[in-house]
């Protein structure tokens, strides 16, 4: 078992994920040429459209950074998808991840939050637990309960004296020898348990606002770590009052790309619009920043197009001065419904007249989607940004229809069933290939 005499201070949490990854041996080149092929179910999509918009080619440099590595590159090329409960599942970005390193190599799991001991949804190819049962949670779509929150968009809060975290991925080829733990600047760090020759480097300094990056090496790579706090004694750093912890990042020495995916259940633009988690997830360095956000603020009946980009503008504008070297991808969010009730009261004749109520349930078309991707794709070309219409890419006004026929929806008709997502997930993947490919045969020319 690691030490407190085994702790070093790190560089900074990025110069150390780089170090693993200049280690590992280089992958062979593919022989077979680069392919935008992907088995898709649903019948609706529109081929021609599957693509980026980005005709200011604002992600070239990223395509020629994701083609080399489909040549042979040793490097990582890490990117953050940011959005709302159609993230969070992960079914989604899931999908988009596991075809990403599957044809340009995997170096690793990248983010993964604490969804369990926070008792919320979360993927399935991970887990997170904690004998800890006082948790406290902030969430960034409920900053009035005091409690922190920041990267990944909530924050895990207690104060007692000692903490574990065990975390475990079952997802195929997810083993990893490294991993970053965020952690607010006062909270307990805490050393790996039961594995012989594991170096911590723990984060003296706040790399962001309220947050410090402790990272673990493994001498091999695993599938489950189990995390202790230490006491106040062996911290490098004051540790005073309570605890929060952020999230984590695996990473396993290889080159390849690492998809980041952070989402929030009914999370807006406006939640995520804070300098204090901005300049956290800078930390990620991402090459692209994939936004997928807008359902939410297009689910009520006084929907404003102009109020919606103005929340949009100043989002991207604070990405834009913290996360300079980032590229933007915003998206579309696909058709959905709204639950609708009809209420019909009829009086009956006579002296004694008695009321009589009906309510119907039922769903209608959700027009406000439409006039947020509209708005959306307006914004991004106006200003410059690359772009990635789901929504016209699925048929856009009136495809809910579609969505609902080929059991792409879940019951509530706002969210998409597992396959409804993945569809989604390989979507995005083909677009995010053939975008490479035009790249690529632009480059010839």
């Amino acid at each position: 078992m690691a030490t407190a005499a085994q702790a070093e201070r790190p560089h900074s949490p990025i110069e150390n994920r780089n170090l693993a990854a200049e280690k590992a041996a280089p992958e062979k080149k593919k022989t077979s040429p680069l392919t935008d092929q992907v088995d898709l179910t649903m019948t609706f999509a529109v081929d021609s459209l599957c693509r980026i918009i980005d005709p200011r080619h604002t992600l070239d440099e990223f395509w020629e950074n994701l083609l080399s590595l489909y040549n042979g590159k040793d490097t990582v090329l890490p990117i953050a998808h940011l959005g709302d409960s159609h993230i969070q599942g992960g079914f989604y970005t899931n999908e988009t991840m596991n075809l990403l390193r599957r044809t340009f190599g995997n170096a690793g799991r990248g983010w993964i939050a604490p969804y369990r001991p926070a008792r919320e949804n979360g993927p399935s190819d991970y887990r997170i637990f904690s004998q800890v049962k006082s948790w406290s949670v902030g969430r960034c779509t409920r900053p009035q309960s005091g409690t922190p929150w920041g990267l990944g968009g909530m924050g895990l809060q207690t104060d007692v004296a000692t903490i574990d975290f065990t975390i475990a991925v079952n997802g195929a080829d997810d083993d990893f020898t490294q991993v970053l733990m965020y952690r607010g600047e006062y909270a307990r760090p805490m050393l790996p348990e039961g594995i012989r020759n594991a170096r911590t480097a723990w984060g003296k300094d706040t790399y962001a606002p309220d947050l410090t990056v402790d990272s673990f090496f493994l001498p091999e790579a695993v599938r489950e770590l189990r995390l202790q706090s230490v006491s106040r004694s062996e911290a490098p750093t004051s540790v005073t009052g309570a605890s929060c912890y952020y999230g984590f990042s695996l990473f396993n020495g290889r080159p390849g790309v690492v998809y980041h995916a952070i989402g929030r259940n009914g999370a807006t633009y406006s939640q995520y619009t804070s300098e204090r988690f901005v300049r956290q997830l800078s930390l990620l360095e991402p090459a692209i920043l994939i936004i997928s956000l807008g359902t939410n603020e297009s689910y009520g009946t006084h929907f404003s197009a102009s109020d919606f980009i103005t929340r949009v503008d100043r989002f991207v504008r604070l990405a834009q001065r913290y996360m300079p070297l980032t590229t933007i991808v915003l998206t579309t969010p696909a058709e959905n419904y709204l639950a609708a009730r009809t209420t019909v009261t009829r009086r009956a004749k006579g002296k004694k007249r008695r009321t009589t109520t009906t309510v119907t349930r039922g769903y209608t078309r959700n027009v406000h989607v439409g006039e947020a991707a509209e708005a959306i794709l307006d914004y991004a070309a106006r200003e410059g940004l690359a772009c990635f219409d789901l929504y016209g890419m699925t048929g856009g006004a009136g495809s809910c229809e579609r969505w609902q026929a080929e059991g792409l929806f879940s019951h509530d008709r706002v969210h998409y069933s597992a396959s409804g997502y993945r569809e989604q997930g390989r979507l995005l993947y083909k677009a995010l290939v053939r975008s490479a490919l035009d790249y690529q045969q632009r480059k010839r020319k």
